[in-house]
């Protein structure tokens, strides 16, 4: 059986009743998925860590730097020895780059796993257009208020022409914890951090059309 929700208008109203898609918010959730989908997404991190050059790597010459025998000094033959300047760096950082693996097919149920776990906590709501009917930051403030949204942080999933439309868009852009998204691309953390899903009906169509996350997700 699919589970049913209700659907809420800008005022705050119920206006419908909508079926959900199992296979979105009727799973079970799986903690170890989510994690790693959590842990995947750190491709998407910045790398930091310095890189050093090698005695391979350095370009100096390769000529031996004095004879061999002779002048009662120690016997070198490599100017790109670390204890030489222009000499290469012992044992510094590589940057090592680690890209993990996740198959598009465990995303999405990594995904159907957070969605779920959020809609049993009641913290997901349906709204049929999230527009507000003026331009404005109070005009969003006070939609957020009828919806019982106005407290922690607020993941609002939209479809694309509500994602495109000035008037959403400048009208939630100076938001505090708002963060607008155009379904489907969201990421489990999207969907873990909030304290507040509000999700339209066509961003739930496009969701239960079998739209693939981000490939970075």
């Amino acid at each position: 059986m699919m589970p049913r929700a209700a659907v809420w208008n800008i005022r705050g109203e119920q206006v419908a009743e909508v079926e959900l898609p199992a296979g979105l918010f009727d799973v079970e959730p799986n903690r170890d998925l989510m994690h790693q989908a959590l842990v995947y997404l750190d491709n998407q991190r910045a790398q930091l860590r310095g890189y050093t050059l090698g005695r391979s790597e350095v370009r100096v010459t390769g000529a031996k730097m004095y004879r061999q025998k002779g002048l009662g000094r120690a016997r070198h033959g490599d100017r790109s020895a670390a204890q030489f300047v222009g000499g290469a760096r012992a044992h510094g950082p590589k940057r090592a780059r680690r890209r993990l693996r996740m198959p598009k097919k465990m995303r999405r149920k990594a995904l159907a796993c957070a969605l779920t776990a959020q809609l049993r906590k009641g913290l997901v709501r349906f709204v049929e257009d999230l527009r507000p009917a003026e331009f404005g930051t109070k005009a969003m403030v006070a939609v957020l208020d009828n919806l019982r949204c106005s407290r922690g942080k607020r993941l609002a999933v939209v479809g694309p022409e509500e994602y495109y439309d000035e008037r959403l868009d400048r009208s939630s852009s100076n938001l505090p914890h708002f963060v607008l998204r155009c379904a489907p691309h969201i990421t489990v953390r999207d969907v873990l951090a909030a304290d507040h899903i509000i999700m339209s009906q066509r961003a739930l169509a496009v969701m239960a059309a079998g739209g693939e996350p981000d490939a970075d997700q």
